[in-house]
């Protein structure tokens, strides 16, 4: 299931790391923009995107 996810605080990086491990395809994007959350993504196999 392809899931996208508004939020990179504790909730969001919690739903995307159990997610992205369950086998889904997560995007990840928060307001600061795609470069502040980039480690995060890659950490919990997600892919970073712009709002």
């Amino acid at each position: 299931m392809k899931i996208g996810i508004i939020g990179a605080g504790n909730i969001g990086a919690t739903l995307a790391r159990k997610l992205a491990a369950s086998g889904h395809e997560v995007k990840l994007a928060n307001s600061k923009g795609p470069g502040t959350i980039r480690d995060l993504a890659r950490d919990v196999g997600a892919t970073t995107v712009s709002n």
